[in-house]
C-alpha cells in the first residue's frame, strides 16, 4: 500500500533532527517501506500490511525516532479515565456486531493533520478493514455530540439525517439508493434487515456504518477534540484500527480519553509481553549478538527489553503493534535495530556444490511419471477457504492453519490437501472436452504442536482423472508409487465423506499412511456443477 507523507511533517514530528533526506529514505527502506524519491515536500512509501501503525505519519516519526535513537524504548500512554459511555444494542449483533470507540482530546487541525486523518482512515479502510466489509472508521467533531451515544441497528426507512456534505436528509435506505458514498459500499448492507446507526443522546446521527458519516458532527479546522468510532465484523481487527488511530494522534501531543462501550472500555492501549529467547535470536540471525546488544536493539524499534537471565529476554510489545506475532517477528525486529549494515558477511566454513534438493528431484521425477501417463500439469494457491476445502468436497471441517488478517475471503486459511484445487480446476473447464487429467505437486500446510511455529510445511502430489474408473486410477496410483521407489503399497478401506463408500482407500506403506484413493462423491461433484465420475489420489512425497 503506497502512502504518502509531508517532509516537513514528518521532521516536526521527530523534533526535526539533524538528518538529510537521502538517510530518512534509507531508514524507510531498512524498515521494509521502500521510498520513491521525494518530490518536493511529498514522500511515497510502500508499507506492507504487517506494519499498519506506519500508515501513519505519527506512526512512522515514532519508529524513526527509535531507530535514530532520538526517544528510546516503549511508548507509553497514559489515558484520562473513561467518563462517557456508549450503549450498545443487541441488534447490531446480527449486522455488525463489533466496535471501539475513543476520544482524542487538544489536538491542533493544521493542513499535515488533515492529510494525515483522511489518509490512514482510507488506508486502514482499504487494508485492515478490507474495503471496509471488515472495519469502517468514522471520526467526528467531539464539541457537537451528546453523551451517551448509541450504537444501534435500525430499520432503513425509520430514521433520516444529512450525509457528511449532504444538503437534504435521507433516510438509510435512500442513502444506498442516492447518494455516491451509498451506492459505492450499499453491497456491504445487502440483504440486512436492520441498517447500523450511531447517534447521541439528542438523536444526533453521527454515522451509518460501514457507509458515510452524518454532517451534523464534520470536522473543520477549527475542531480540537475528536472522537473515533471504529465498528466492523472481527472484534480483533476492529479494536486494533482504533488503537493504531489513536496512539497514532497521540503523537501530536493530543491526549486520549477511554470511553465505556458495553462491558468494556477502549481503546486497548496496554501493552502485552514475550519472552524471547536470545539463542534463538543469535540462531537465526547468525550473528554472535550480546543480549546486551539484543536489548539495546529492542529498544530502538520502541520496545520495552529487559534481560531475565543469560537465555531470556523480557520484551514488553506496544499495542499499536499488531504484526508481533512469535519470537521469529522480534528477530526480524533486532535485525533492523542493529542494523543490517552492522551485520559482518562471513564465507561458509564448509564450502559446497549446489544442487537440487531431494524432495524437488523426487518432485520432477513424479512429474515425469504422470505426464507420461498424459496428465497435464497445474499450478494453484496454497491459500484457500473453508467452503472451497471442505463444504464443496463434502468434508466436515477440520483444525487448520488460518489467516488471521485475510485479505480477501477467498484466501483464508492454508490448504492441507491439494486435491480440492484440482477439483476446482475442473469445475472451470466442464466446457472443455472428457476425459481432463490433471495433476499438482505443490505445497501444503499440517498442523503440528511439536514444530517450531505448531505447523509443517510438506510436498505433496495429487491427480484426478475426470471421466475415468477406479481401477485406472489405481493402475496409475500404483504406476507413480513405483517410480518413487514405493513397491506393493498396501490400499486400506477409508470412510471419508469426499469419496463414495466402498471406492476409496488409505496407502499404506512401511505401517505409515502415506496417501488417500477414491472417487468423489457425488455430492461433491453436484456441489462444483460437474456431472462426470471423477476419481483422485493425494501422497505425500
Amino acid at each position: 500500500m503506497i502512502t504518502e507523507f509531508s517532509l516537513f511533517d514528518l521532521m516536526r514530528l521527530m523534533g526535526n533532527p539533524d538528518v538529510s533526506k537521502g538517510e530518512i529514505q534509507d531508514l524507510f527502506a531498512m524498515y521494509g517501506c521502500p521510498p520513491d524519491p521525494p518530490e518536493g515536500d511529498t514522500l511515497r512509501i510502500e508499507v506492507f500490511p504487517n506494519r499498519p501503525d506506519m500508515l501513519m505519519v505519527e506512526g512512522a516519526a515514532r519508529a524513526l525516532k527509535g531507530i535514530l535513537g532520538i526517544e528510546k524504548g516503549l511508548r507509553v500512554f497514559s489515558p484520562a479515565p473513561a467518563v462517557n459511555f456508549v450503549k450498545i444494542d443487541p441488534a447490531v449483533k446480527t449486522v455488525r456486531p463489533h466496535s471501539s470507540f475513543a476520544i482524542v482530546r487538544n489536538i491542533v487541525l493544521d493542513e499535515q493533520t488533515v492529510a494525515s486523518i483522511m489518509q490512514i482512515q482510507e488506508k486502514l479502510h482499504q487494508t485492515h478493514g478490507r474495503k471496509r466489509r471488515k472495519v469502517a472508521i468514522g471520526i467526528h467533531d467531539l464539541d457537537k455530540i451528546r453523551f451517551p451515544i448509541t450504537y444501534s441497528a435500525v430499520e432503513p426507512d425509520k430514521v433520516s439525517f444529512v450525509p457528511l456534505e449532504g444538503e437534504f436528509a435521507l433516510t438509510c435506505r435512500q442513502i444506498l439508493e442516492r447518494h455516491p458514498k451509498g451506492k459505492e459500499y450499499a453491497h456491504l448492507l445487502e440483504g440486512a434487515r436492520l441498517y447500523p446507526l450511531i447517534f447521541d443522546s439528542e438523536g444526533t446521527v453521527l454515522s451509518m456504518p460501514p457507509i458515510i458519516n452524518g454532517n451534523a458532527t464534520r470536522v473543520t479546522p477549527n475542531t480540537r477534540n475528536l472522537l473515533i468510532d471504529v465498528t466492523g465484523t472481527d472484534e480483533d481487527a476492529v479494536e486494533k484500527a482504533c488503537t493504531i488511530i489513536a496512539s497514532g494522534l497521540s503523537e501530536r501531543g493530543a491526549t486520549i480519553e477511554l470511553v465505556h462501550t458495553g462491558d468494556k472500555v477502549t481503546p486497548t492501549l496496554s501493552p502485552s509481553k514475550m519472552k524471547f529467547s536470545a539463542g534463538y535470536c543469535r540462531r537465526l540471525l547468525g550473528e554472535d549478538l550480546s543480549n546486551s546488544e539484543i536489548v539495546e536493539a529492542l529498544l530502538r524499534m520502541r520496545f520495552l527489553a529487559e534481560e531475565i537471565d543469560s537465555e531470556t529476554i523480557e520484551v514488553t510489545v506496544p499495542a499499536y503493534r499488531t504484526d508481533i506475532l512469535h519470537q521469529f517477528d522480534l528477530v526480524e525486529d533486532t535485525a533492523i535495530g542493529h542494523g543490517y549494515g552492522n551485520f559482518e558477511p562471513s564465507i561458509p566454513s564448509l564450502p559446497t556444490i549446489g544442487r537440487e534438493h531431494p524432495a524437488i528431484m523426487k518432485s520432477n521425477k513424479a512429474k515425469d511419471a504422470l505426464i507420461g501417463l498424459g496428465y497435464q500439469e497445474a499450478y494453484t494457491f496454497a491459500m484457500t477457504s473453508p467452503g472451497k476445502l471442505f463444504s464443496k468436497m463434502n468434508e466436515p471441517e477440520r483444525e487448520i492453519a488460518a489467516v488471521s488478517n485475510p485479505k480477501t475471503e477467498d484466501f483464508t486459511i492454508l490448504r492441507d490437501e491439494l486435491m480440492p484445487s484440482l477439483i476446482a480446476i475442473l469445475e472451470i473447464n466442464k466446457h472443455n472436452t472428457y476425459p481432463q487429467k490433471i495433476f499438482e505437486a505443490g505445497d501444503v500446510v499440517v498442523l503440528d504442536s511439536e514444530a517450531d511455529v505448531n505447523c509443517l510445511t510438506e510436498r505433496r502430489i495429487a491427480a484426478v482423472f475426470s471421466g475415468g474408473t477406479f481401477e485406472a486410477m489405481k493402475g496409475h496410483f500404483v504406476y507413480l508409487l513405483r517410480q518413487l521407489g514405493i513397491d506393493n503399497p498396501e490400499f486400506v478401506p477409508s470412510e471419508r465423506s469426499t469419496f463414495l463408500p466402498g471406492r476409496q482407500a488409505y496407502v499404506v506403506s512401511g505401517g505409515r499412511e502415506i496417501g488417500i484413493i477414491g472417487e468423489l462423491h457425488p455430492q461433491a461433484l453436484l456441489n462444483h456443477g460437474i456431472d462426470t465420475p471423477t476419481v483422485g489420489f493425494e501422497t505425500t512425497f
